[in-house]
């Protein structure tokens, strides 16, 4: 094998290398934005959850807008 056999070869294996690489990286990103998009929507949930027993907490008289516990729970 000549020199620049093997250098083509070496070359063609930095290549592929690299290519899984970028097709690692971008799965990364997609599984990443996914991700983000279900703790976005988690996050929301919560918010509604929290708030609506909040509220119902305050209507039956159980919290106290004004208590010190109260306001650190929610």
């Amino acid at each position: 094998m000549s020199n620049s056999t093997i250098w083509l070869q070496n070359h063609v294996i930095e290549i592929e290398y690299y290519r899984i690489q970028q097709l690692r990286s971008h799965n990364k990103l997609v599984n990443f934005d996914e991700r983000k998009k279900i703790l976005e929507v988690d996050n929301s949930e919560w918010e509604v959850w929290h708030q609506t027993l909040k509220k119902a907490l305050v209507s039956e008289g159980i919290g106290d807008m004004g208590d010190p516990t109260f306001e650190k729970l929610f």
